[in-house]
């Protein structure tokens, strides 16, 4: 590798890759409906890796990136929560205090296998990049040949002459950079919204290629619109009406204003719902019908689960590493009440009793507790919270200044609020810090572990510190109500070890 950068060539090796096609969809049957995955020399993905990491660090620190508009690329943002979010929250914001607001969701065809790589060398050179990391990259592109294996047959050694290939380690960047390019030609049209007096959101936001217009106005939204048009043909890249998606909100109520890209109508969200950054956004612009899809889902994945010949206790494995890490996207974007999962609780409570052949007078204390005889399994509540706890302190103390003074505040019935919640822990975890490691149990001094403080610890670390304690609550809780119980709670004044059940 050291080889590699003082002579600054790219090994032929690390120039060639074999393909997979991943479906996009089901029975799918054309070639537009696969998605392509290379699979690249490892030693060149490392080389190229660390190249791609060099590239991000000189981009942040120079700021050539508007981390408020493009947050992909760039290590340390959470994307597409932080993007979904507050789109979502303007959306609500508007339709609460009837003001008029315009968000436009823009599909752009192939952008992966359409770039021109003339666009990456503009970017690269655009941005200022170091002459080394310029020429490696080049270099790297210049004999760039994948084939594709398929059950039938592999077919010969193609030219990687247009676009970049997904699952290289260094492409994904240029590609941001030329998407940054095309931002900035395009967003200097007009001014995005203006929260207060002090903050102004911009009228693009994008991830990757998935570019999302966000305006006050209709002639400000056309004209942005025909900017970005005429920039993306300039680029050779094209935007696809049929599969972009209008939403406008006319003092507080939905519109079916209409929109056009080149003469061709974007659709409205009442025509055709759509999904933009794992969100989905339909006529009604409430998260009702996706809860709905969340409890069938659930209650479809219980019954499937329960139908199966394998023992209980591989039911039960199969719900704690299948089922359950299926549903934490869900629940943590979209707007679900706290009363809602604790029914779903309910119900995957009785499936889990069913299948470890547990009384079902059992309590949710003795099957997700931290008591004498702990199974491993977990509380979809407390995933729940930790989830959404998780999202709100990501909100909070994003990197992206504007995001963090305006961070939404999320949405999960009265019962429970998670910015009630970051603030107890916030609390707590203060509180410790002023009291320092204090003694615990009956084990002699220095045999406990001590804690992380919270005054100098960074913030992905304050991030986990919170969830840790909004865990510690709910276990605290849960303690609350064994200590009431006089049979299923008599555990609590044992004297013996702890024992945790695993699953072997």
């Amino acid at each position: 590798m050291r080889t590699v950068w003082q002579k600054r060539s790219i090994p032929k090796a690390w120039r060639r890759a074999g393909g997979i096609l991943i479906p996009k969809e089901k029975d799918a049957t054309n070639i537009s409906q696969f998605h392509p995955i290379a699979l690249l020399n490892v030693e060149g993905k490392i080389f190229l890796g660390v190249i791609a990491q060099r590239m991000a660090e000189y981009l942040h620190r120079n700021e050539y990136v508007d981390t408020s508009v493009q947050k992909a690329g760039i290590s340390g943002f959470s994307g597409c929560l932080e993007h979904a979010s507050m789109i979502w929250h303007q959306i609500q914001m508007a339709k609460l205090e009837k003001r008029n607001l315009h968000a436009i969701f823009l599909d752009l065809a192939n952008a992966f296998g359409s770039v021109p790589h003339e666009l990456l060398w503009t970017a690269l050179k655009f941005f200022n990049v170091p002459d080394t990391i310029t020429t490696l990259v080049m270099d790297y592109f210049q004999d760039l040949q994948f084939c594709f294996t398929m059950p039938e047959f592999t077919t010969s050694w193609q030219h990687l002459e247009v676009g970049i290939m997904a699952g290289c380690t260094v492409s994904s960047l240029p590609f941001t950079m030329a998407m940054e390019v095309i931002i900035r030609a395009s967003k200097w049209v007009i001014g995005g919204q203006r929260l207060g007096s002090c903050w102004r959101l911009p009228p693009l936001r994008a991830y990757m290629d998935d570019i999302t217009i966000l305006t006050t106005t209709v002639p400000c939204t056309r004209s942005l619109l025909r900017k970005v048009g005429r920039t993306s043909v300039g680029t050779r890249m094209k935007i696809k009406p049929s599969k972009s998606r209008s939403i406008s909100v006319v003092k507080g109520v939905l519109d079916d204003l209409q929109f056009f890209i080149r003469d061709d109508p974007i659709p409205t969200i009442s025509e055709q719902p759509v999904k933009s950054l794992r969100r989905r956004y339909d006529a009604s612009l409430k998260d009702k019908d996706q809860v709905r899809q969340l409890c069938k889902d659930i209650n479809a994945g219980l019954l499937a689960i329960d139908n199966t010949q394998l023992p209980g206790k591989l039911k039960s494995r199969c719900f704690q590493f299948g089922l359950l890490p299926r549903v934490w996207w869900p629940l943590a974007v979209y707007e679900v009440p706290i009363s809602t999962v604790e029914r779903l609780e309910r119900r995957v409570s009785t499936h889990v009793k069913k299948w470890l052949g547990l009384l079902r007078c059992l309590t949710t204390t003795g099957l997700y507790g931290d008591s004498v005889l702990k199974l491993p399994l977990t509380s979809l509540t407390e995933e729940f919270k930790c989830a959404k706890t998780r999202l709100q302190m990501t909100l909070n103390k994003s990197k992206d200044l504007v995001m963090r003074e305006n961070a939404p505040t999320l949405a999960t019935g009265h019962k429970w609020i998670p910015t009630r919640a970051v603030e107890e822990a916030t609390a707590a975890l203060s509180h410790a810090d002023i009291v320092g490691n204090v003694q615990q149990g009956r084990g002699g001094l220095g045999l406990t572990t001590s804690c992380p403080a919270w005054r100098s610890a960074t913030a992905p670390a304050r991030r986990k510190m919170v969830v840790e304690e909004v865990r510690r609550q709910e276990e605290a809780a849960r303690w609350a109500k064994a200590v009431t119980l006089g049979k299923q709670g008599r555990w609590t004044r044992w004297e013996g070890v702890e024992r945790r059940r695993p699953w072997t």
